[in-house]
């Protein structure tokens, strides 16, 4: 039966837009919540989605650009989407909203639209630091801080880190918010050993895009560097980032940077997007800065009883204290971690990516009340499938990692 076809069966819209929360509109994005059906029954997996504003609810002129969404994850059906259609597009005019779909494809495919358009009835409206004073929940918030997090204004700075981009002709500075932070993923070429026994083994890494928003004089500065320069022309960045107010945590070194695009931001800012300007290899083009005066990712290590585990890896001469979860099927192991929890880990990760050092053993210990070992579990053949900074560039969060482990086998002693 035609996929197409089907998606257009029933399409259920569960929210439209967040509710108007304060009397000034600061943010123009808001989120949009619904639930697709496919035959009656719920979409499971990955979906591109086309979102259009329109000024009527049928034919009329469309309104702002289309917000193309790649990949939106659909569980039971349900799904979220941050849709943002830029600064002039909410003026107390009724609006509707048009969706097309399709299955995520990494080439272009039609899409189906789905009828009728949803009416979006006023403008979102979200607070600004500027206007407040107390606390407030982060997710009735502008930016990018992310969710889950209670934050004391003014001192919110919407994750703001220092990027200095240095190329063959120019170099340039601006504090910035940090979208996407340094990162690579690795992939597991899955084997056996002679008896049988799972071993596998890294294959290429595939570093994350760098991506900031910067706005002002500094954001026209760098595209006019660019609109001179080829984006060819290969550059790096150092990221200094503040673990709190006043306080510089680490530097983080980013090779072989390649922009890729330049494009409306949140909040009048512009987005920049960063490639690493390389294929796919067993290279990973960032450092963790020690030579201008900033730790690894933690210095001594800090251990929290309710949350962390010790983690031995052999050659490792710092203690690493993270969370640890198991994914005894797929055989994988999730370090998370703060700055003071992770000292040496990344020295571990960029020495087996680049293949300098073997797939490592390592064990996963409890401490009891006393700081003895209560529990080990041995795990060899390890190897990093991941490793990313994923929260923390804000003035009010500490930075926090994220190191994924495959292992070949496991052994509690």
């Amino acid at each position: 039966m035609n996929v197409l076809r089907i998606l257009k069966l029933a399409f259920v819209v569960m929210t439209v837009a967040t509710p108007c929360i304060m009397s000034a509109p600061v943010g123009t994005g808001f989120t949009y919540q619904g639930r697709l059906s496919l035959g009656g029954d719920p979409a499971e997996g990955l979906y591109d989605l086309d979102f259009r504003l329109f000024d009527a609810l049928t034919a009329g002129k469309q309104v702002g650009e289309t917000v193309q969404l790649k990949g939106v994850e659909m569980s039971r059906g349900y799904f979220s989407a941050r849709i943002d259609f830029g600064a002039d597009v909410f003026d107390g005019s009724s609006l509707w909203l048009e969706i097309a779909v399709c299955p995520h494809s990494e080439f272009p495919v039609k899409k189906t639209t789905l009828m009728p358009r949803q009416a979006v009835g006023g403008v979102p409206y979200a607070i600004r630091a500027t206007y407040f004073d107390g606390t407030v929940d982060v997710s009735r918030i502008t930016g990018l801080l992310g969710q889950g997090y209670t934050v004391s204004f003014p001192q919110v700075l919407y994750n703001e880190a220092t990027v200095a981009i240095y190329g063959d002709y120019f170099n340039w500075q601006s504090r910035v918010v940090v979208t996407v932070g340094p990162g690579v993923d690795i992939d597991r070429v899955a084997g056996f050993d002679p008896q049988g026994r799972p071993k596998d083994s890294p294959g290429f890494a595939m570093e994350h895009p760098f991506v900031f928003e910067v706005g002002g004089a500094a954001a026209e500065e760098l595209k006019h560097y660019y609109a001179i320069y080829p984006a060819s022309d290969l550059a790096y960045a150092i990221i200094f980032v503040p673990s709190s107010p006043g306080e510089m945590a680490l530097g983080l070194f980013v090779y072989m940077l390649k922009l890729e695009r330049h494009e409306p931001g949140i909040d009048g800012r512009t987005r920049f997007v960063f490639s690493i300007a390389r294929v796919p290899d067993r290279l990973l083009s960032m450092a963790i800065g020690t030579d201008v005066g900033y730790g690894d990712f933690g210095s001594e290590g800090s251990y929290n009883p309710a949350t962390d585990r010790r983690v031995e890896i052999e050659g490792l001469p710092s203690s690493f204290y993270p969370s640890v979860e198991e994914d005894a099927v797929n055989r994988k192991l999730t370090f998370v971690y703060s700055i003071e929890e992770g000292a040496g880990i990344f020295y571990w990760v960029k020495d087996i990516v680049e293949g300098t050092g073997l797939p490592r053993d390592l064990s996963v210990v409890r401490l009891d009340g006393n700081g003895d070992t209560a529990e080990r579990v041995d795990y060899s053949g390890c190897f990093p499938l991941k490793y990313e900074i994923f929260e923390g560039f804000g003035l009010d969060t500490k930075l926090r990692a994220r190191v994924v482990v495959s292992y070949n086998t496991r052994q509690p002693m």
